[in-house]
């Protein structure tokens, strides 16, 4: 779906081992500043996704070079392989940043013009955070997690889920699935959507007792259940101390 951008004046802030206080913003990430159009995202991340790789022409490249979202919208067939090595080539200058970022035990995250895709009617998927390294020491937080996403189905539940000390494979392995287990129990919240794939909408949560290198899950509520109420995009999200103990 191509959607309105709701987020024109973000500000990045990526994540850092020097410690924070309460009020600063630890992470915030806007997933419109990356590829759109490109396959799995653990497959595409600096890799072709496609088995042949697509030639490598100029009007390739410059169709790729860019983030007009009309320049994706229609994209279709092989040259989608070359989506993401474009956009990456093109973001050079202020890092990769999505390649602290995890995905769960499933492979099913795509990029499209301004969210992250995440899951399919077989597949449930959940995109992680990078470590939150900027929590003080021997502290544990409370977060306010501020998102702007949709869901395929109305009244449909995603989780907000802090990972403790479990390790994850990055966004940029190169395996096409990530067998990694999450916790989407032990300390979490939930958002219900209140339209379909094209209505973003904001939503706002806490998490308590969040340590330093914990990281933050996004996605479906479980990992079992197998229908488009899986589907939904992350269009960006910010996570702000709000306080310390």
């Amino acid at each position: 779906a191509l959607i309105p951008a709701t987020t024109d004046a973000f500000s990045i802030v990526m994540v850092s081992d020097s410690p924070a206080a309460v009020g600063d913003v630890i992470l915030a990430e806007d997933f419109s500043q990356f590829c759109w159009g490109a396959d799995e995202i653990s497959q595409s991340a600096g890799y072709w996704v496609t088995e042949d790789e697509p030639k490598w022409d100029t009007q390739v490249a410059s169709s790729y070079s860019n983030h007009d979202a009309k320049s994706f919208a229609g994209t279709r067939g092989k040259y989608k392989g070359a989506c993401w090595h474009a956009q990456k080539a093109a973001n050079k200058v202020d890092g990769f940043r999505l390649s602290n970022w995890a995905q769960g035990e499933y492979a099913r995250v795509y990029l499209g013009p301004g969210y992250v895709f995440l899951s399919t009617e077989d597949y449930c998927a959940h995109i992680i955070t990078s470590e939150l390294n900027s929590i003080p020491e021997g502290q544990t937080a409370k977060l306010k997690v501020t998102l702007h996403a949709a869901g395929a189905v109305e009244g449909g539940e995603a989780v907000v889920a802090v990972q403790h000390g479990i390790s994850y494979n990055a966004i940029t392995a190169s395996t096409t699935t990530n067998k990694s287990k999450l916790d989407l129990t032990s300390n979490k919240a939930t958002i219900t959507y209140e339209g379909g794939l094209t209505t973003l909408s904001e939503f706002e949560v806490t998490l308590s007792g969040v340590e330093k290198g914990d990281r933050i899950a996004f996605g479906p509520t479980t990992y079992t259940a197998k229908s488009n109420s899986n589907m939904m995009i992350l269009s960006d999200i910010t996570v702000q101390i709000i306080e310390l103990e």
